[in-house]
């Protein structure tokens, strides 16, 4: 992991209340990884805007500007972010500083409408 900030840590405003947006934590993990937003090859958001009907995209470009003010990102904005069930997204914020060299079984980039992954092999004994 290179970069970790939470957006109330630069607003100031426990839990970042009243927004749903955290760009300036987003920014400030890009210029510690020496990247920009046009490097990143998908973006990942913990709320389904369509809810609550299913989805696993989101295209909603002023949506997306919210998220991620193009002010702060060299005016790049994304075509489409990804959505990811809320817990599912804290569940796997947790494995990167866990003490393991192996995701758990539930980890998966896949999006939601894909098969189950098949069952973990057993972890290296060295």
């Amino acid at each position: 992991m290179v970069a970790f900030a939470e957006e109330e840590r630069f607003s100031r405003r426990k839990h970042h209340k009243d927004s749903r947006s955290c760009p300036v934590a987003a920014a400030y993990c890009l210029s510690e990884a020496g990247i920009t937003l046009a490097d990143v090859d998908e973006i990942a958001i913990a709320f389904n805007p369509a809810w609550p009907t299913p989805s696993v995209i989101c295209t909603d470009a002023e949506l997306i500007a919210e998220l991620l003010d193009p002010a702060l990102f060299g005016h790049h904005r994304p075509r489409q972010v990804t959505v990811v069930e809320h817990h599912l997204a804290h569940a796997t914020s947790a494995f990167p500083p866990a003490a393991s060299t192996r995701p758990p079984s539930w980890w998966s980039t896949a999006p939601a409408t894909a098969s189950p992954l098949p069952s973990p092999t057993a972890p290296p004994t060295d």
